[in-house]
Protein backbone atom coordinates (compact mmCIF):
# COMPACT_ATOMS: atom_id res chain seq x y z
CA UNK A 1 0.00 0.00 0.00
CA UNK A 2 1.20 3.49 -0.98
CA UNK A 3 1.72 5.06 2.37
CA UNK A 4 -0.01 8.56 2.53
CA UNK A 5 2.41 11.36 2.53
CA UNK A 6 3.56 9.97 -1.00
CA UNK A 7 0.42 9.83 -2.23
CA UNK A 8 -0.17 13.35 -1.46
CA UNK A 9 3.76 14.30 -3.12
CA UNK A 10 2.99 12.89 -6.45
CA UNK A 11 -0.69 14.61 -6.61
CA UNK A 12 1.04 17.85 -5.43
CA UNK A 13 3.49 17.61 -8.24
CA UNK A 14 0.67 17.57 -10.62
CA UNK A 15 -0.46 20.22 -8.59
CA UNK A 16 -3.96 18.22 -7.96
CA UNK A 17 -3.89 20.78 -4.28
CA UNK A 18 -7.96 20.14 -4.30
CA UNK A 19 -7.31 16.09 -4.23
CA UNK A 20 -4.49 16.83 -1.43
CA UNK A 21 -6.79 19.04 0.97
CA UNK A 22 -9.83 16.23 0.60
CA UNK A 23 -7.82 12.80 1.42
CA UNK A 24 -5.97 14.31 4.18
CA UNK A 25 -9.06 14.71 5.87
CA UNK A 26 -9.91 11.14 5.28
CA UNK A 27 -9.18 8.73 8.01
CA UNK A 28 -7.22 5.59 7.60
CA UNK A 29 -9.30 3.25 6.90
CA UNK A 30 -11.44 5.22 4.36
CA UNK A 31 -8.35 6.48 2.67
CA UNK A 32 -7.17 3.07 2.06
CA UNK A 33 -10.49 2.05 0.49
CA UNK A 34 -10.34 5.24 -1.51
CA UNK A 35 -6.30 4.27 -3.02
CA UNK A 36 -7.87 0.25 -3.69
CA UNK A 37 -11.11 2.26 -5.59
CA UNK A 38 -8.76 4.31 -7.56
CA UNK A 39 -6.24 1.30 -8.15
CA UNK A 40 -9.53 -0.72 -9.23
CA UNK A 41 -10.76 1.93 -11.91
CA UNK A 42 -7.49 2.46 -13.62
CA UNK A 43 -6.88 -1.88 -14.41
CA UNK A 44 -10.13 -1.85 -15.46
CA UNK A 45 -9.83 1.78 -17.83
CA UNK A 46 -6.51 0.49 -18.60
CA UNK A 47 -8.58 -3.20 -19.46
CA UNK A 48 -11.37 -1.73 -21.32
CA UNK A 49 -9.12 0.48 -23.27
CA UNK A 50 -7.10 -2.49 -24.30
CA UNK A 51 -10.24 -4.58 -25.34
CA UNK A 52 -10.97 -1.27 -27.28
CA UNK A 53 -8.30 -1.54 -29.34
CA UNK A 54 -7.98 -4.78 -30.75
CA UNK A 55 -11.62 -5.42 -31.28
CA UNK A 56 -11.19 -1.99 -33.39
CA UNK A 57 -8.33 -3.26 -35.37
CA UNK A 58 -6.44 -6.07 -37.25
CA UNK A 59 -3.43 -7.30 -37.58
CA UNK A 60 -1.61 -6.77 -40.69
CA UNK A 61 1.63 -7.61 -42.57
CA UNK A 62 4.44 -5.34 -42.41
CA UNK A 63 7.56 -4.77 -43.63
CA UNK A 64 10.59 -5.37 -42.44
CA UNK A 65 12.14 -9.22 -41.39
CA UNK A 66 15.13 -11.62 -43.13
CA UNK A 67 14.30 -14.59 -44.32
CA UNK A 68 17.40 -17.25 -44.13
CA UNK A 69 16.93 -20.31 -46.32
CA UNK A 70 19.26 -22.84 -47.55
CA UNK A 71 20.18 -24.52 -50.76
CA UNK A 72 22.32 -27.77 -51.76
CA UNK A 73 25.15 -26.83 -54.11
CA UNK A 74 26.08 -23.20 -55.08
CA UNK A 75 25.50 -20.55 -57.54
CA UNK A 76 27.48 -20.31 -60.78
CA UNK A 77 25.58 -18.43 -63.30
CA UNK A 78 22.95 -16.24 -62.30
CA UNK A 79 21.12 -15.35 -65.61
CA UNK A 80 17.89 -16.95 -67.10
CA UNK A 81 20.43 -17.85 -70.26
CA UNK A 82 22.33 -20.24 -68.05
CA UNK A 83 20.38 -20.96 -64.87
CA UNK A 84 18.53 -23.63 -65.95
CA UNK A 85 21.30 -26.01 -65.74
CA UNK A 86 21.60 -25.77 -62.09
CA UNK A 87 18.66 -25.75 -59.36
CA UNK A 88 20.38 -22.89 -57.38
CA UNK A 89 20.66 -20.42 -60.05
CA UNK A 90 17.09 -21.36 -61.24
CA UNK A 91 16.18 -20.03 -57.66
CA UNK A 92 17.99 -16.98 -57.46
CA UNK A 93 17.01 -15.33 -60.88
CA UNK A 94 13.28 -16.14 -60.25
CA UNK A 95 13.57 -13.55 -57.70
CA UNK A 96 15.76 -11.16 -59.86
CA UNK A 97 14.57 -11.13 -63.37
CA UNK A 98 11.04 -10.69 -64.11
CA UNK A 99 9.57 -13.23 -67.32
CA UNK A 100 6.12 -11.89 -69.22
CA UNK A 101 4.25 -14.12 -67.74
CA UNK A 102 4.46 -16.30 -64.65
CA UNK A 103 1.84 -18.85 -62.80
CA UNK A 104 -0.37 -18.27 -60.12
CA UNK A 105 -0.54 -20.76 -56.98
CA UNK A 106 -3.53 -22.67 -58.61
CA UNK A 107 -1.19 -22.90 -61.63
CA UNK A 108 -2.69 -20.58 -64.01
CA UNK A 109 -0.43 -18.57 -66.36
CA UNK A 110 -0.96 -15.00 -65.32
CA UNK A 111 0.57 -11.72 -66.73
CA UNK A 112 3.98 -10.44 -65.00
CA UNK A 113 6.01 -8.49 -66.86
CA UNK A 114 3.56 -8.85 -69.66
CA UNK A 115 0.27 -7.23 -68.84
CA UNK A 116 -1.69 -9.15 -71.46
CA UNK A 117 -0.78 -11.28 -74.84
CA UNK A 118 -2.50 -12.66 -77.77
CA UNK A 119 -2.24 -15.51 -80.13
CA UNK A 120 -3.18 -15.05 -83.94
CA UNK A 121 -2.63 -16.87 -87.13
CA UNK A 122 -4.01 -20.23 -86.04
CA UNK A 123 -1.37 -20.16 -82.95
CA UNK A 124 1.67 -19.46 -84.82
CA UNK A 125 1.88 -16.38 -83.58
CA UNK A 126 2.28 -14.92 -79.83
CA UNK A 127 2.26 -10.93 -79.54
CA UNK A 128 2.76 -9.51 -76.05
CA UNK A 129 2.39 -6.02 -73.88
CA UNK A 130 4.59 -5.17 -71.46
CA UNK A 131 4.14 -3.05 -68.29
CA UNK A 132 4.37 0.52 -69.18
CA UNK A 133 5.81 1.36 -65.49
CA UNK A 134 8.35 -1.60 -66.04
CA UNK A 135 11.57 -0.77 -65.02
CA UNK A 136 15.05 -2.45 -64.22
CA UNK A 137 16.38 -1.80 -60.73
CA UNK A 138 19.05 1.30 -61.99
CA UNK A 139 15.20 2.78 -63.33
CA UNK A 140 16.08 1.86 -66.76
CA UNK A 141 13.17 0.98 -68.88
CA UNK A 142 12.29 -2.40 -69.72
CA UNK A 143 11.55 -2.63 -73.50
CA UNK A 144 10.70 -5.24 -76.40
CA UNK A 145 14.74 -4.69 -77.19
CA UNK A 146 15.55 -6.72 -73.77
CA UNK A 147 13.24 -9.91 -74.60
CA UNK A 148 14.48 -9.75 -77.88
CA UNK A 149 18.05 -9.37 -76.71
CA UNK A 150 17.62 -12.38 -74.55
CA UNK A 151 15.79 -15.00 -76.91
CA UNK A 152 18.50 -14.15 -79.77
CA UNK A 153 21.27 -15.04 -76.95
CA UNK A 154 19.45 -17.73 -75.94
CA UNK A 155 19.06 -19.55 -79.99
CA UNK A 156 22.79 -18.33 -80.28
CA UNK A 157 24.65 -21.55 -80.10
CA UNK A 158 28.11 -19.99 -79.17
CA UNK A 159 26.19 -19.25 -75.76
CA UNK A 160 25.72 -22.92 -74.68
CA UNK A 161 21.98 -22.18 -73.57
CA UNK A 162 20.20 -25.56 -72.05
CA UNK A 163 17.06 -23.88 -73.27
CA UNK A 164 18.47 -23.62 -76.80
CA UNK A 165 16.03 -26.58 -78.35
CA UNK A 166 13.17 -25.32 -77.49
CA UNK A 167 13.84 -21.96 -78.85
CA UNK A 168 15.09 -23.20 -82.03
CA UNK A 169 12.79 -22.15 -84.77
CA UNK A 170 10.77 -19.42 -82.77
CA UNK A 171 11.71 -16.19 -84.82
CA UNK A 172 10.88 -12.90 -82.32
CA UNK A 173 10.82 -9.25 -83.31
CA UNK A 174 10.28 -5.61 -81.95
CA UNK A 175 6.67 -4.59 -82.96
CA UNK A 176 7.30 -1.10 -80.06
CA UNK A 177 9.11 -0.20 -77.25
CA UNK A 178 6.53 -2.13 -75.20
CA UNK A 179 5.52 -4.71 -77.75
CA UNK A 180 7.14 -7.85 -78.68
CA UNK A 181 5.84 -10.76 -80.96
CA UNK A 182 6.78 -14.48 -81.31
CA UNK A 183 6.52 -16.22 -84.55
CA UNK A 184 6.48 -19.72 -84.81
CA UNK A 185 7.35 -22.49 -87.45
CA UNK A 186 3.74 -24.31 -86.76
CA UNK A 187 1.06 -23.71 -84.40
CA UNK A 188 1.98 -24.80 -80.55
CA UNK A 189 -0.52 -24.55 -78.23
CA UNK A 190 1.82 -24.99 -75.13
CA UNK A 191 3.91 -21.70 -76.02
CA UNK A 192 2.64 -20.00 -73.02
CA UNK A 193 5.15 -22.08 -70.97
CA UNK A 194 8.14 -20.11 -72.47
CA UNK A 195 6.63 -17.07 -71.29
CA UNK A 196 7.74 -17.98 -68.10
CA UNK A 197 11.34 -17.57 -68.72
CA UNK A 198 13.25 -14.19 -67.19
CA UNK A 199 14.08 -11.54 -69.49
CA UNK A 200 17.75 -9.80 -68.97
CA UNK A 201 18.72 -6.13 -69.33
CA UNK A 202 20.22 -5.63 -72.85
CA UNK A 203 21.55 -2.36 -71.39
CA UNK A 204 23.76 -4.39 -68.72
CA UNK A 205 24.70 -7.46 -71.56
CA UNK A 206 24.34 -6.20 -74.68
CA UNK A 207 28.55 -4.71 -74.95
CA UNK A 208 29.82 -8.03 -73.39
CA UNK A 209 31.68 -10.50 -75.86
CA UNK A 210 30.09 -14.07 -76.25
CA UNK A 211 33.43 -15.62 -75.10
CA UNK A 212 33.42 -12.79 -71.93
CA UNK A 213 29.51 -13.95 -71.18
CA UNK A 214 30.30 -16.88 -68.76
CA UNK A 215 33.06 -15.49 -66.99
CA UNK A 216 31.23 -12.05 -66.30
CA UNK A 217 30.75 -10.65 -62.89
CA UNK A 218 27.10 -10.13 -63.26
CA UNK A 219 26.66 -13.67 -63.41
CA UNK A 220 27.46 -13.77 -59.43
CA UNK A 221 26.30 -10.19 -59.05
CA UNK A 222 23.07 -9.73 -61.11
CA UNK A 223 20.97 -6.48 -62.18
CA UNK A 224 17.42 -7.67 -62.70
CA UNK A 225 13.83 -5.82 -61.98
CA UNK A 226 12.47 -8.85 -59.77
CA UNK A 227 10.97 -8.10 -56.11
CA UNK A 228 14.82 -8.43 -55.06
CA UNK A 229 17.63 -7.12 -55.36
CA UNK A 230 21.65 -8.08 -55.18
CA UNK A 231 23.34 -6.96 -51.98
CA UNK A 232 26.35 -8.88 -51.95
CA UNK A 233 28.03 -12.65 -51.48
CA UNK A 234 30.61 -14.26 -48.88
CA UNK A 235 33.14 -16.40 -49.60
CA UNK A 236 35.41 -19.16 -47.65
CA UNK A 237 38.50 -19.12 -47.49
CA UNK A 238 38.80 -21.51 -50.94
CA UNK A 239 36.38 -18.51 -52.81
CA UNK A 240 33.94 -20.83 -52.14
CA UNK A 241 30.22 -18.80 -52.74
CA UNK A 242 28.35 -20.05 -49.15
CA UNK A 243 26.02 -17.02 -48.94
CA UNK A 244 24.41 -14.37 -50.93
CA UNK A 245 22.15 -11.85 -49.46
CA UNK A 246 19.67 -10.09 -51.48
CA UNK A 247 17.39 -7.18 -50.39
CA UNK A 248 13.88 -5.40 -51.57
CA UNK A 249 13.85 -3.88 -54.95
CA UNK A 250 12.84 -0.21 -54.44
CA UNK A 251 12.42 0.25 -58.23
CA UNK A 252 10.28 -3.02 -58.17
CA UNK A 253 7.14 -1.94 -60.58
CA UNK A 254 4.15 -4.88 -58.60
CA UNK A 255 3.90 -4.94 -55.31
CA UNK A 256 6.61 -4.65 -53.04
CA UNK A 257 7.83 -7.43 -51.21
CA UNK A 258 7.30 -7.76 -47.00
CA UNK A 259 10.35 -9.02 -46.12
CA UNK A 260 13.40 -6.56 -46.65
CA UNK A 261 15.82 -9.28 -47.06
CA UNK A 262 16.62 -12.59 -47.67
CA UNK A 263 19.72 -14.47 -47.23
CA UNK A 264 20.78 -17.76 -49.13
CA UNK A 265 23.31 -19.53 -47.78
CA UNK A 266 24.52 -22.96 -49.82
CA UNK A 267 25.87 -26.42 -48.37
CA UNK A 268 27.51 -29.74 -49.72
CA UNK A 269 25.32 -32.08 -48.64
CA UNK A 270 21.55 -32.24 -48.01
CA UNK A 271 22.19 -33.43 -44.57
CA UNK A 272 24.44 -29.92 -44.02
CA UNK A 273 21.19 -28.20 -44.96
CA UNK A 274 18.99 -30.16 -42.68
CA UNK A 275 21.27 -29.88 -39.73
CA UNK A 276 21.59 -26.08 -40.43
CA UNK A 277 17.38 -26.01 -39.83
CA UNK A 278 17.80 -27.67 -36.97
CA UNK A 279 20.71 -25.77 -35.83
CA UNK A 280 18.03 -22.51 -36.53
CA UNK A 281 21.01 -21.13 -38.79
CA UNK A 282 18.61 -20.84 -41.41
CA UNK A 283 15.07 -20.84 -41.86
CA UNK A 284 13.28 -22.78 -44.52
CA UNK A 285 14.91 -25.69 -46.70
CA UNK A 286 13.14 -26.84 -49.65
CA UNK A 287 13.18 -30.15 -51.23
CA UNK A 288 12.66 -31.98 -47.68
CA UNK A 289 13.28 -35.58 -47.99
CA UNK A 290 9.94 -37.40 -45.93
CA UNK A 291 12.07 -39.86 -43.86
CA UNK A 292 13.34 -36.36 -42.13
CA UNK A 293 10.17 -34.84 -41.67
CA UNK A 294 9.39 -36.68 -38.15
CA UNK A 295 12.45 -35.21 -37.17
CA UNK A 296 11.31 -32.16 -36.92
CA UNK A 297 9.23 -30.09 -34.44
CA UNK A 298 6.19 -29.37 -35.42
CA UNK A 299 6.12 -26.99 -32.77
CA UNK A 300 8.99 -24.80 -34.43
CA UNK A 301 8.19 -25.44 -37.73
CA UNK A 302 5.57 -25.59 -40.86
CA UNK A 303 5.44 -27.86 -43.70
CA UNK A 304 4.16 -27.19 -46.93
CA UNK A 305 3.26 -29.87 -49.39
CA UNK A 306 3.73 -28.56 -53.30
CA UNK A 307 2.32 -29.98 -56.16
CA UNK A 308 4.00 -30.34 -59.36
CA UNK A 309 3.35 -32.18 -62.96
CA UNK A 310 6.05 -35.08 -61.89
CA UNK A 311 6.07 -38.69 -61.66
CA UNK A 312 7.98 -42.04 -60.76
CA UNK A 313 8.00 -45.17 -62.84
CA UNK A 314 9.29 -48.00 -63.39
CA UNK A 315 10.23 -47.41 -67.45
CA UNK A 316 9.97 -50.96 -68.81
CA UNK A 317 12.93 -52.11 -71.95
CA UNK A 318 11.55 -55.11 -73.29
CA UNK A 319 14.47 -54.97 -75.52
CA UNK A 320 16.76 -56.03 -72.52
CA UNK A 321 14.56 -58.50 -71.41
CA UNK A 322 12.50 -60.46 -74.11
CA UNK A 323 9.95 -62.10 -71.04
CA UNK A 324 8.98 -57.94 -70.78
CA UNK A 325 7.35 -58.26 -74.09
CA UNK A 326 4.17 -59.86 -72.74
CA UNK A 327 1.66 -57.45 -71.73
CA UNK A 328 0.56 -60.41 -69.39
CA UNK A 329 3.77 -60.24 -67.35
CA UNK A 330 4.22 -56.55 -67.65
CA UNK A 331 0.41 -56.61 -65.61
CA UNK A 332 1.58 -59.07 -63.01
CA UNK A 333 4.62 -56.80 -62.39
CA UNK A 334 2.10 -53.77 -61.49
CA UNK A 335 -0.55 -55.99 -60.08
CA UNK A 336 2.31 -57.21 -57.21
CA UNK A 337 3.47 -53.71 -56.12
CA UNK A 338 1.24 -51.94 -53.46
CA UNK A 339 1.31 -48.24 -53.95
CA UNK A 340 -0.73 -47.28 -50.89
CA UNK A 341 1.82 -48.93 -48.78
CA UNK A 342 5.26 -47.47 -50.69
CA UNK A 343 3.82 -44.03 -50.06
CA UNK A 344 3.00 -44.80 -46.35
CA UNK A 345 5.92 -46.46 -45.54
CA UNK A 346 8.79 -45.14 -47.24
CA UNK A 347 7.59 -41.63 -48.69
CA UNK A 348 6.00 -40.52 -45.28
CA UNK A 349 2.85 -40.10 -46.99
CA UNK A 350 4.77 -37.26 -48.89
CA UNK A 351 3.36 -38.06 -52.13
CA UNK A 352 0.34 -39.33 -54.25
CA UNK A 353 -0.57 -42.62 -56.46
CA UNK A 354 -0.68 -41.78 -60.15
CA UNK A 355 -1.85 -43.91 -62.68
CA UNK A 356 -0.56 -42.54 -65.57
CA UNK A 357 2.01 -39.66 -66.67
CA UNK A 358 -0.31 -37.21 -66.10
CA UNK A 359 -0.95 -36.76 -62.21
CA UNK A 360 -3.40 -34.33 -60.30
CA UNK A 361 -1.53 -31.44 -60.47
CA UNK A 362 -2.32 -31.14 -64.06
CA UNK A 363 -5.94 -30.46 -62.94
CA UNK A 364 -6.83 -29.74 -67.27
CA UNK A 365 -6.14 -32.33 -68.37
CA UNK A 366 -6.29 -35.19 -65.99
CA UNK A 367 -9.10 -37.90 -65.80
CA UNK A 368 -9.50 -40.61 -63.23
CA UNK A 369 -11.65 -43.34 -64.81
CA UNK A 370 -9.28 -45.24 -66.61
CA UNK A 371 -7.82 -48.73 -66.81
CA UNK A 372 -6.24 -49.68 -63.57
CA UNK A 373 -3.89 -52.37 -62.34
CA UNK A 374 -4.85 -52.27 -57.86
CA UNK A 375 -2.75 -54.12 -56.03
CA UNK A 376 -3.33 -58.00 -56.29
CA UNK A 377 -0.69 -60.48 -55.42
CA UNK A 378 -2.70 -63.31 -55.88
CA UNK A 379 -3.55 -62.30 -59.01
CA UNK A 380 -0.26 -61.42 -60.42
CA UNK A 381 1.04 -65.07 -59.09
CA UNK A 382 -2.20 -66.76 -60.98
CA UNK A 383 -0.85 -64.59 -64.21
CA UNK A 384 2.87 -65.56 -63.82
CA UNK A 385 2.15 -69.02 -63.62
CA UNK A 386 -0.52 -68.93 -66.53
CA UNK A 387 2.40 -67.67 -68.56
CA UNK A 388 5.00 -70.39 -67.77
CA UNK A 389 6.82 -68.65 -64.35
CA UNK A 390 7.07 -71.00 -61.14
CA UNK A 391 9.14 -71.59 -58.12
CA UNK A 392 11.80 -73.78 -60.22
CA UNK A 393 11.26 -71.16 -63.35
CA UNK A 394 10.24 -68.04 -61.78
CA UNK A 395 10.49 -64.18 -63.91
CA UNK A 396 13.73 -62.58 -63.45
CA UNK A 397 14.01 -58.61 -63.15
CA UNK A 398 16.82 -56.74 -62.68
CA UNK A 399 15.93 -53.22 -61.35
CA UNK A 400 18.34 -50.03 -61.96
CA UNK A 401 17.82 -47.09 -60.53
CA UNK A 402 20.40 -44.13 -59.42
CA UNK A 403 22.01 -44.71 -55.98
CA UNK A 404 20.39 -42.07 -53.72
CA UNK A 405 19.24 -42.70 -50.32
CA UNK A 406 15.61 -42.34 -51.20
CA UNK A 407 15.48 -44.22 -54.41
CA UNK A 408 17.91 -47.11 -52.78
CA UNK A 409 14.73 -47.21 -50.54
CA UNK A 410 12.28 -47.25 -52.79
CA UNK A 411 13.56 -50.06 -55.03
CA UNK A 412 14.02 -52.65 -52.25
CA UNK A 413 10.65 -51.91 -51.46
CA UNK A 414 9.80 -53.07 -54.92
CA UNK A 415 11.93 -56.41 -54.97
CA UNK A 416 10.19 -57.49 -51.77
CA UNK A 417 6.82 -56.56 -53.15
CA UNK A 418 8.06 -58.45 -56.55
CA UNK A 419 9.63 -61.54 -54.36
CA UNK A 420 6.09 -62.25 -52.60
CA UNK A 421 4.63 -62.67 -55.94
CA UNK A 422 7.42 -65.32 -56.52
CA UNK A 423 9.22 -62.72 -58.93
CA UNK A 424 13.28 -63.33 -58.74
CA UNK A 425 14.46 -59.57 -58.48
CA UNK A 426 18.02 -57.84 -58.66
CA UNK A 427 18.20 -54.07 -57.54
CA UNK A 428 21.04 -52.62 -59.64
CA UNK A 429 22.47 -48.68 -58.69
CA UNK A 430 24.47 -46.52 -61.00
CA UNK A 431 26.04 -43.32 -60.19
CA UNK A 432 24.49 -40.31 -61.59
CA UNK A 433 27.42 -39.55 -63.54
CA UNK A 434 26.61 -42.68 -65.39
CA UNK A 435 23.06 -41.52 -66.39
CA UNK A 436 23.42 -39.87 -69.50
CA UNK A 437 25.73 -42.70 -71.37
CA UNK A 438 24.46 -45.58 -69.17
CA UNK A 439 20.53 -44.72 -69.27
CA UNK A 440 19.58 -41.87 -71.76
CA UNK A 441 22.29 -42.96 -74.61
CA UNK A 442 22.43 -46.56 -74.30
CA UNK A 443 19.19 -47.84 -72.65
CA UNK A 444 20.96 -49.71 -70.61
CA UNK A 445 18.63 -51.66 -68.27
CA UNK A 446 15.65 -53.88 -68.07
CA UNK A 447 13.36 -51.86 -65.81
CA UNK A 448 13.96 -48.09 -64.52
CA UNK A 449 13.28 -46.40 -61.70
CA UNK A 450 12.93 -42.69 -62.43
CA UNK A 451 11.65 -39.56 -62.03
CA UNK A 452 10.10 -37.52 -65.54
CA UNK A 453 8.61 -34.23 -65.29
CA UNK A 454 6.00 -32.33 -67.40
CA UNK A 455 5.11 -28.33 -66.79
CA UNK A 456 1.95 -27.02 -66.46
CA UNK A 457 1.26 -26.17 -69.99
CA UNK A 458 1.65 -30.32 -70.42
CA UNK A 459 3.52 -31.42 -74.03
CA UNK A 460 4.33 -35.31 -73.32
CA UNK A 461 5.33 -35.48 -76.62
CA UNK A 462 9.01 -35.85 -75.87
CA UNK A 463 8.69 -38.74 -73.39
CA UNK A 464 6.19 -40.70 -75.53
CA UNK A 465 6.77 -39.78 -79.19
CA UNK A 466 8.16 -42.51 -81.33
CA UNK A 467 10.27 -40.11 -82.43
CA UNK A 468 12.52 -39.51 -79.18
CA UNK A 469 13.04 -43.34 -78.68
CA UNK A 470 16.73 -42.55 -79.83
CA UNK A 471 19.07 -40.46 -77.97
CA UNK A 472 18.59 -37.64 -77.12
CA UNK A 473 15.46 -38.45 -77.10
CA UNK A 474 13.68 -39.09 -73.37
CA UNK A 475 11.36 -41.85 -74.63
CA UNK A 476 12.89 -44.20 -71.79
CA UNK A 477 10.24 -47.35 -72.58
CA UNK A 478 11.31 -47.13 -76.48
CA UNK A 479 7.40 -47.24 -76.90
CA UNK A 480 6.16 -47.22 -80.06
CA UNK A 481 2.40 -46.50 -81.10
CA UNK A 482 1.02 -44.82 -84.01
CA UNK A 483 -2.04 -44.08 -82.25
CA UNK A 484 -0.19 -42.06 -79.88
CA UNK A 485 2.03 -40.57 -82.23
CA UNK A 486 -1.16 -38.61 -83.39
CA UNK A 487 -2.37 -37.78 -80.30
CA UNK A 488 0.73 -35.85 -79.07
CA UNK A 489 1.08 -34.30 -82.47
CA UNK A 490 -2.05 -33.28 -82.94
CA UNK A 491 -2.13 -31.89 -78.91
CA UNK A 492 0.71 -29.51 -80.04
CA UNK A 493 -1.95 -28.08 -82.24
CA UNK A 494 -4.90 -27.90 -80.54
CA UNK A 495 -5.99 -24.86 -78.31
CA UNK A 496 -9.38 -25.71 -77.31
CA UNK A 497 -9.06 -26.64 -73.72
CA UNK A 498 -11.93 -29.19 -73.85
CA UNK A 499 -10.56 -31.19 -77.25
CA UNK A 500 -7.21 -31.30 -75.49
CA UNK A 501 -8.67 -32.89 -71.84
CA UNK A 502 -10.64 -35.58 -74.93
CA UNK A 503 -7.28 -35.93 -76.27
CA UNK A 504 -5.25 -36.09 -72.90
CA UNK A 505 -8.02 -39.05 -71.60
CA UNK A 506 -7.63 -40.88 -74.53
CA UNK A 507 -3.60 -40.89 -74.60
CA UNK A 508 -4.26 -41.81 -70.39
CA UNK A 509 -6.14 -44.62 -71.77
CA UNK A 510 -3.97 -46.09 -74.26
CA UNK A 511 -0.89 -45.54 -72.47
CA UNK A 512 -2.67 -47.71 -69.55
CA UNK A 513 -4.19 -50.84 -71.15
CA UNK A 514 -0.62 -51.10 -73.16
CA UNK A 515 1.55 -50.51 -69.75
CA UNK A 516 4.54 -49.84 -71.22
CA UNK A 517 5.96 -48.62 -68.10
CA UNK A 518 4.25 -48.84 -64.05
CA UNK A 519 3.28 -45.77 -62.59
CA UNK A 520 4.27 -45.46 -58.97
CA UNK A 521 3.82 -41.65 -57.41
CA UNK A 522 3.72 -37.80 -57.47
CA UNK A 523 5.65 -36.61 -54.93
CA UNK A 524 5.17 -33.25 -53.47
CA UNK A 525 8.02 -30.49 -53.10
CA UNK A 526 8.33 -30.04 -49.35
CA UNK A 527 8.96 -26.79 -47.63
CA UNK A 528 9.60 -26.85 -43.95
CA UNK A 529 9.89 -23.54 -42.74
CA UNK A 530 10.55 -21.83 -39.52
CA UNK A 531 6.67 -20.55 -38.26
CA UNK A 532 7.65 -17.24 -37.90
CA UNK A 533 7.29 -16.77 -41.68
CA UNK A 534 3.88 -16.56 -42.38
CA UNK A 535 0.80 -16.75 -45.01
CA UNK A 536 2.82 -19.09 -47.59
CA UNK A 537 0.15 -20.41 -49.57
CA UNK A 538 0.51 -24.46 -50.91
CA UNK A 539 -0.69 -25.41 -54.58
CA UNK A 540 0.50 -26.19 -57.52
CA UNK A 541 3.56 -25.45 -59.27
CA UNK A 542 4.95 -26.21 -62.54
CA UNK A 543 8.73 -26.15 -61.54
CA UNK A 544 10.61 -26.11 -58.19
CA UNK A 545 11.35 -22.58 -57.95
CA UNK A 546 8.53 -21.39 -59.00
CA UNK A 547 6.75 -21.63 -55.48
CA UNK A 548 8.56 -18.24 -55.28
CA UNK A 549 6.69 -16.69 -57.50
CA UNK A 550 4.05 -15.74 -53.94
CA UNK A 551 6.72 -14.80 -51.85
CA UNK A 552 6.05 -10.82 -52.10
CA UNK A 553 3.27 -11.65 -50.54
CA UNK A 554 5.28 -13.26 -47.30
CA UNK A 555 5.86 -11.88 -44.29
CA UNK A 556 7.35 -11.33 -40.72
CA UNK A 557 6.64 -8.32 -39.21
CA UNK A 558 3.04 -7.28 -38.33
CA UNK A 559 1.04 -4.27 -37.14
CA UNK A 560 -2.19 -3.33 -36.28
CA UNK A 561 -4.71 -1.08 -38.54
CA UNK A 562 -8.00 0.15 -37.96
CA UNK A 563 -11.01 -1.32 -38.94
CA UNK A 564 -12.89 1.77 -40.30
Amino acid sequence: MIKKYKWNRFLKERQYHWMIEWTEKLPKREYKIFLILGALFLVSFIYLAFISYFSNTIKIPAPGGIYTEGLVGSPHFINPILAPANEVDRYLSKLIYPSLLEYNILGEAVPYLAKDYKVDNQGKEYTFFLDENAVWEDGSKITAQDVVFTIKRIKDPVFSSPLFRIWDGVKVEVIDDKTVRFILESPYAFFLQNATLGIMPSHIWENIAPESFALSEYNLKPVGAGPYRFKSLKQDNDNNIINISLEANANFFKKSPFIQKISFKFYKSQKEAINALKNKDINGLDSFPPYEINSIKSSKYNVYNFSLPRYFALFINSNKNTDLKNKSVREALARSINKEELIKEILNEQAEKVESPISKSLIKYYVSDITRYDYDVDKAKKILSENGFNKENPLKIVLTTIDDPLLNQISEKIKDFWEKAGIKAEVKLIELSRLREDIIRYRDYEIFLFGQALQLQADPFSLWHSSQISYPGLNLTNYTNKKIDNILTKLRETFNIAEQKELFKEFQQIISEDIPAIFLFSPYNTLVVDNKIKNIQTGTISLLEDRLNQITNWYINTERKSKN
